[in-house]
């Protein structure tokens, strides 16, 4: 009898113990899963961006510096207040997921050409010369948008971008 109920502990904790085991190595794949989705400039060079806080976009013959906003704060804010934009500078901002993100104007001292990027960093859709002016009208892409880079307006005529030009973060 002994030797039964000893059997049905060991039987037990054998089970328990697989099943703790089990959990923690899913919990541990779960967990990275996460970081490779929180991450998402995964593809872009991580030391640039960490180093200058800034990741540069080749788009076409074109390389934009380009600020990076992830947070709520940051893609609220963008571009907003500022004075200028210079030459060969925008702001990227960075979705979990892809999506019709609406854009407006207010608060912006210059006009922008916005260019909205699918997963695969493909120009899918470009708003061009968007003017402080048109607030409150809300631009939004033809197509759902994970990425969408804003940069000062007539750089896209300027620089020879339109659909289907494939951009590369580095």
């Amino acid at each position: 009898m002994y030797n039964k109920f000893m059997s049905k502990v060991i039987f037990g904790l054998t089970v328990i113990l697989i099943c703790v085991l089990g959990a923690a190595i899913y919990f541990d794949i779960l967990d990275e899963k996460t970081e490779q989705t929180e991450s998402s400039l995964s593809s872009v060079s991580e030391k640039t961006y960490k180093e200058n806080g800034y990741v540069l976009v080749e788009i076409g013959d074109a390389v934009v510096q380009a600020e990076v906003a992830e947070t709520a704060v940051e893609v609220t804010t963008g571009l907003s207040g500022r004075e200028t934009l210079p030459e060969d500078t925008g702001m990227l901002f960075v979705y979990d997921e892809a999506d019709y993100y609406a854009y407006w104007m207010p608060n912006m001292n210059f006009a922008l050409d916005i260019i909205w990027l699918n997963a695969d960093f493909l120009v899918i859709d470009i708003t061009r010369n968007a003017t402080p002016e048109s607030f409150p009208k809300k631009f939004k892409p033809s197509k759902p948008a994970k990425y969408v880079l804003e940069v000062p307006s007539g750089y896209t005529q300027k620089k020879g971008i339109q659909i289907g030009t494939q951009a590369v973060l580095r």
